[in-house]
């Protein structure tokens, strides 16, 4: 297993801090044929993977 993966409380913070900066707090039906919820989805899930040092695991990261 990716020890990347594993909780603790530096893991916890970078998560919370990650929540806090990618969701959106609420989100309506007109947003999902929005390109810019896309790109910051695509966003979130680079930092995330990185975070986790999973490195590029989706099509749009290489």
């Amino acid at each position: 297993m990716n020890p990347g993966v594993w909780m603790n409380d530096t893991l916890f913070a970078q998560l919370d801090a990650w929540i806090d900066t990618h969701y959106r707090d609420r989100i309506a039906p007109g947003d999902l044929a929005d390109l810019k919820l896309l790109d910051e989805s695509h966003a979130a899930l680079d930092a995330l993977t990185g975070i986790l040092k999973l490195g590029a695991i989706y099509d749009f990261q290489r």
